[in-house]
């Protein structure tokens, strides 16, 4: 009877073996230093990603379709204009919603606010004459490789009548350049401070042990903005888009061998 758990008992104290004998191979029986090295390379972007959306509420989908469609066809041209390839561009984003109709409501002076409320007639009559009410939207996604076109972009988008800034997204064209840069930094990072450490205890960095990287790529840091158009643009909002610095940032774990 007892034969099971103390198999189960005795599996229990090998496998708890394994994983010590585990943690303890991965630093030296000899003396040694586990240092952590970071890395942070501040990199200005040379291209940003916007989003746009229109939005139109209406019971005549129709009607609402070819009205958006027609503001966004006059955008392209300007897009097109500005030496925008198709490529760069992605306005093929629409989808509809149906939506509950908003109660009219009125004010009468010096009482509450009240609601005008129609006879009430049967049920199945009122379902077949309430009318559909629907929101459109359409999004646009652009992709500029010259910053000094994101503001002019900005404000032609809302003369068009693409009132809904979704998002800004800045970035760098060669994103692998910085990241094995950031790689390179971190490992350096690593050794330097093991000499110092090393050196403020009377000893030397020797060869290296163990080395403990993820395989994730380093991660960059992209600003991302989302704010609604105000009705006129002037200098101060145009200075709000200007690009901000992208972090690539690593780090890498090594152990060495101390040297006395």
């Amino acid at each position: 009877m007892l034969r099971q758990p103390l198999i189960a008992c005795l599996l229990g104290v090998s496998l708890s073996a394994v994983v010590v004998a585990a943690a303890a191979a991965e630093v030296p029986s000899e003396p040694h230093i586990a240092i952590i090295g970071r890395s942070r390379v501040a990199v200005k972007p040379d291209q940003a990603l916007i989003q746009l959306q229109i939005t139109q509420e209406t019971q005549d989908t129709n009607s609402a379709k070819q009205q958006i469609d027609r503001r966004v066809s006059r955008y392209l041209i300007f897009l097109k204009q500005q030496g925008i390839q198709s490529s760069q561009i992605d306005a093929s984003r629409l989808w509809s919603q149906r939506i509950e109709k908003p109660e009219t409501k009125v004010t009468v002076a010096g009482h509450k606010k009240q609601q005008i409320e129609k006879p009430k007639a049967k049920a199945a009559v009122t379902e077949r004459k309430k009318p559909g009410y629907y929101r459109l939207s359409r999004q646009l996604t652009i992709t500029v490789q010259s910053l000094g076109l994101v503001e002019p972009l900005l404000t032609e988008a809302l003369r068009c009548g693409l009132q809904e800034l979704q998002s800004i997204q800045f970035g760098v064209a060669d994103e692998n350049q910085y990241r094995q840069q950031a790689r390179k930094l971190a490992i350096q990072d690593a050794i330097q401070q093991a000499e110092q450490i090393a050196q403020q205890f009377s000893s030397r960095r020797g060869t290296i042990y163990s080395i403990r990287y993820r395989s994730s790529e380093p991660s960059a840091y992209f600003a991302s903005r989302s704010v609604a158009f105000a009705a006129t643009a002037n200098s101060d909002q145009a200075q709000s888009y200007l690009p901000p610095i992208l972090y690539f940032t690593d780090q890498v774990e090594a152990t060495f061998r101390l040297q006395f």
